[in-house]
């Protein structure tokens, strides 16, 4: 729930014996040592209510319905997880709902939502049953499903579970002219033409997920008559998933805008291929790579000191992480690529490259641009908790180094109350929270490579 200032005071005057004692600005640490008086509060004063966030897995559907009766007028964030069969969905308060994430859900369920309106709906993602991406159209009557046409504020799309040879049109109708965020996780695409007219459809994007690409023929030998290009002048960033004809990608669409492209494949074939594509990006500010590509020094020559103008670049998974920071030092790559700004590291899994990050930080970095004031070193840790630990006592020990260090942090995992105890210790130190990792419709499961985060246009607040 988000509620005002105003109104967190009137919740501890309720709940709480000395209100005045009491900062309003604390309001989720306190919340928690009034939790039993605050739920009848706020169950018997719905008025008290701007925005009800639910998500309900494996919970009665009357317990559900009732949270919609008590919420009045509201608007709705509504997450579904293995919807019974049972349940109508035509019962939801499709009014009401501004963001809504089905999971697990049946296509066949998703037909009774078919003649509904979501008149304040921004926010969609759909993740079909594995069932359903076996056999989409059992128990179907009417295709495709036309719910969310009627839906005029519908501006970020997730879809999921789409039956390969398929395209998204086949099974969902949208206002595909209206969308800002388009993510499609798709077993393969047929070709890039394919996807060409899906995305013909929606000339307003900002954010675009790219699916993946069916390998082409071995034996197609004869010449494929060339689409026009398709004009995306609003896309500012990209992510890709596909490792074959990435180069189609940038001949079959215009982006003058684009500043940020997320490279996320199982293997790069043609990292010669990716340079050339990269270097005639001229508008191209922040590079993420993860998956299975190969650091080596090819990996600098062809793709870093082709990005000319690159602010950051964001390295995801130990292996690629770790193999990156060796290479950096071994070969001066950072000194070579003088427009960079920003690093950005990921590691979630359960080691940790001591010597190589302390080297980094402590002196990897000197006369680079990373060493400005405005630069910054990014660590996201996820939920690792003995990761996080170790990392903390590391630079609690050893860092001396002047760039700021940005750690992402979970805000359910239990390594907080460690952090904040040596802030003062680490003053270049910054801890930021991760937003809800589950609610990727938004695109706020990227935190740290999105072009947002770069200092100089002030997201990390």
């Amino acid at each position: 729930m988000r509620v005002g200032s105003d109104v967190t005071l009137e919740i501890f005057s309720h709940c709480v014996s000395y209100p005045n004692r009491l900062d309003p600005t604390k309001a989720p640490v306190l919340l928690t040592l009034v939790c039993r008086s605050w739920r009848e509060l706020a169950l018997g004063a719905p008025r008290l209510w701007t925005t009800l966030s639910l998500q309900c897995k494996k919970v009665p559907w009357p317990v559900v319905r009732r949270a919609f009766e008590l919420s009045r007028k509201c608007s709705i964030l509504l997450s579904l997880v293995k919807i019974p069969t049972t349940v109508a969905l035509d019962s939801l308060p499709t009014t009401r709902i501004r963001e809504l994430r089905l999971e697990n859900v049946q296509y066949c369920q998703l037909g009774e939502l078919n003649g509904v309106a979501f008149p304040v709906l921004v926010h969609l993602s759909i993740e079909l049953s594995v069932s359903t991406a076996i056999d989409p159209f059992s128990g179907v009557s009417s295709l495709p499903i036309t719910a969310f046409k009627r839906a005029p504020n519908l501006q970020h799309v997730y879809i999921e579970g789409i039956l390969e040879g398929y395209q998204p049109k086949h099974y969902i109708d949208l206002p595909w002219v209206q969308l800002r965020t388009l993510m499609i996780e798709h077993p393969g695409f047929p070709s890039i033409k394919a996807f060409h007219k899906v995305i013909s459809c929606c000339p307003n994007l900002t954010y675009l997920q790219f699916p993946r690409i069916s390998p082409r023929p071995i034996n197609q030998t004869s010449p494929r008559k060339a689409s026009p290009k398709l004009l995306l002048s609003g896309l500012q960033r990209l992510f890709v998933k596909t490792s074959s004809g990435i180069q189609d990608i940038f001949t079959s669409f215009s982006m003058p805008s684009l500043t940020c492209i997320y490279i996320d494949v199982a293997f790069l074939d043609d990292i010669e291929e990716l340079g050339r594509t990269l270097a005639h990006v001229s508008t191209l500010r922040t590079l993420g790579l993860a998956g299975g590509i190969s650091y080596d020094e090819d990996f600098i020559d062809r793709i870093l000191l082709a990005c000319r103008s690159l602010d950051v670049l964001h390295v995801k998974g130990n292996a690629g992480a770790t193999a990156l920071i060796g290479l950096l030092l071994r070969t001066g790559g950072l000194q070579r690529v003088e427009s960079l700004t920003r690093l950005c590291m990921d590691y979630n899994g359960k080691c940790f490259p001591d010597i190589a990050l302390l080297s980094l930080l402590n002196g990897g970095l000197r006369g680079t641009g990373l060493e400005e004031e405005d630069s910054c070193f990014t660590l996201s840790l996820g939920a690792n908790d003995a990761l996080a630990d170790k990392l903390l006592n590391l630079l609690e020990k050893n860092f001396t180094g002047s760039p700021d260090i940005t750690l992402f942090y979970d805000e359910n995992t239990l390594y907080l109350s460690r952090a904040f105890s040596f802030w003062t210790a680490v003053p270049h130190l910054h801890l930021r929270p991760v937003n809800n990792l589950s609610n990727r419709a938004d695109s706020s499961w990227l935190p740290s490579w999105s072009p947002h985060t770069h200092p100089r246009l002030k997201w990390l607040k």
